[in-house]
């Protein structure tokens, strides 16, 4: 059975701000989503190819074109919810454990 794979709004938000960061490199920001795209569609058939995120393991974490998603699977719902979506860079641990 294949899994919905969901947004969280905060993921939505933190999606525009990495959209907006990539607006004077159209072609690097078509190539980034363009592999978020593929990786997050295949989420729906394999949510557990991605390792739990050991500073936090309610987590699962994909990484993607210099970028962290974490997410989190719903086996009773089939779903799985896109949490965050942060750039490499960042001090992750720190926005995780908010």
């Amino acid at each position: 059975m294949k899994y919905r794979v969901m947004y969280a709004p905060q993921a939505d938000r933190e999606i525009a701000v990495i959209a907006q960061s990539l607006t004077p490199y159209p072609n690097m920001g078509r190539r980034i989503f363009q592999e978020m795209d593929r990786k997050l569609t295949g989420l729906k058939d394999n949510p557990f190819a991605w390792p739990v995120y050991h500073a936090n393991p309610m987590y699962r974490r994909m990484n993607i074109e210099g970028h962290s998603i974490f997410y989190i699977v719903d086996e009773d719902k089939h779903e799985v919810l896109i949490c965050h979506i942060y750039y490499n860079r960042r001090d992750i641990p720190n926005f995780i454990d908010e």
